[in-house]
Formats: structure tokens, sequence, C-alpha cells
């Protein structure tokens, strides 16, 4: 089982990774978004790699409670998606900036990189300003 284990991790990881890099250039290269052009390579690639650990993760963690791994595979990944768009609409409409989130809700990966995504988002848009070191991420 060890060996399944790590071959499940690896290949979703990459897969994962592999699809946030397309993002990331699409969003930088062809369409020139902000978010993407003028926030630093290190804090996106920051918060990608949390995001593909925090899917893969959570994929084998429901997979612990469904017998079938693609079906499990399927709704670990839906289940990340959604609670990252929860995650986004708590940030925007519960606790918008200059509120803090409460830190238990951090504990949830999804929730803790929704908050990354909106706090990069909010300073792009609002203070022309993106992040360039992720230690600013504080709030």
């Amino acid at each position: 089982m060890k060996y399944y284990w790590i071959s499940f991790f690896i290949f979703n990881f990459i897969l994962s990774l592999f699809s946030c890099c397309f993002l990331f250039f699409v969003g930088k290269y062809i369409f020139n978004i902000i978010f993407f052009s003028q926030t630093s390579w290190k804090v996106i690639f920051a918060l990608f790699l949390g995001w593909s650990i925090a899917q893969v993760s959570l994929t084998a963690f429901v997979q612990i409670f469904i017998n079938n791994s693609r079906t499990a595979t399927i709704v670990g990944y839906l289940l990340s998606i959604f609670s990252s768009l929860v995650g986004q609409a708590i940030s925007t409409v519960v606790y918008p900036y200059p509120f803090e989130i409460p830190i238990p809700l951090l504990f949830y990966p999804p929730m803790a990189l929704a908050r990354g995504v909106y706090l990069i988002g909010y300073s792009c848009a609002n203070n022309s300003n993106c992040f360039q070191d992720i230690w600013n991420l504080n709030n």
C-alpha cells in the first residue's frame, strides 16, 4: 500500500502542478492579467504549490471513505474546488479586507489558499501594488 500512496500522490501532484503552471502561463503571457503579470512569481508559485498539495491531500483523505479510487479522486477535487469557492465568498463577503479571517478557518487548506488569492487580488486591484514577497500575505 505504501507504493500505491506514493505513486498516487506523485501522479496527482504532477497533474495538478501542470494545470497550475498552464493557468499561470495563460494568465500571464496570453491574457496579461495583472494578478499574474505584476505579482512576484514566487508568491504565485507558493500559492499554486499549496493548492496542488491541498488538492491531492484532500483527494487522498476522501479516498479513505470511498472504495473506488476514481470516484474518490473526482469527489476530492470537486470538494477542493467547491471549498475554494466558498472560501473566496467568505473572504469577500464575511471577512473583507482589512478584517482578519479567524485562524481556525485557515487550517482547512483550500480556505487558506482562497484567502491568499483574495489578498493578492485585492492588493492588485485597489492599491495597484501587487505582492512581491510571500511574507506580506499575513492578513
